[in-house]
């Protein structure tokens, strides 16, 4: 569907120079030709810059330009961040509760459906392919990797692999 966007936005600015053309008056030709060349690349960037800034939030609604500042809530209100060159999810706040270490791995960081960040050290059952990606018969809990949960500006935890066109601010 973009690509026949672009083809009808290509279509109407050659149409409109090729009318301008015919005409004349050289400075006036120039001086047109110029605003349909400006407002053809205002129309990409307008086009384009969405697919680039993304807007990231948290479980409570915040919003954040990178990633790497979103904050993880566990159910007690400690809050984590992710650190993306070691992957692994740093407490910024001890205060609530001092069991916490200072660094989970991602591989043990989960996110529960209610949105909560967890520590599961345990293996979770894979098959079942749902908007979670991982199943705790145990506690009847569905879990998502944490460095893969997303939520929208409601706060909302969106499902797998769904999540760059709903935190896409357009």
């Amino acid at each position: 569907m973009e690509i026949l966007k672009w083809l009808l936005r290509i279509i109407t600015f050659v149409g409109i120079i090729f009318l301008i053309a015919k005409r004349d008056n050289k400075k006036r030709n120039i001086m047109l030709i110029s605003i349909c060349v400006i407002s053809f690349i205002g129309s990409a960037v307008l086009t384009i810059y969405p697919f680039f800034h993304h807007t990231y939030y948290d479980r409570l609604g915040n919003s954040y330009n990178n990633i790497s500042e979103v904050v993880y809530y566990t159910k007690d209100n400690c809050l984590f961040t992710l650190d993306e060159n070691s992957l692994e999810f740093v407490c910024k706040d001890k205060s609530l509760n001092p069991n916490y270490m200072d660094t989970y791995a991602a591989g043990i960081s989960y996110v529960d459906s209610d949105g909560y960040l967890n520590f599961i050290e345990k293996t979770l059952d894979e098959s079942n392919n749902n908007a979670y990606s991982s199943y705790d018969p145990q506690t009847g809990k569905y879990y998502i990797f944490a460095e893969f949960a997303k939520w929208d500006k409601n706060g909302k935890l969106q499902p797998l692999f769904d999540y760059d066109t709903l935190n896409t601010e357009v």
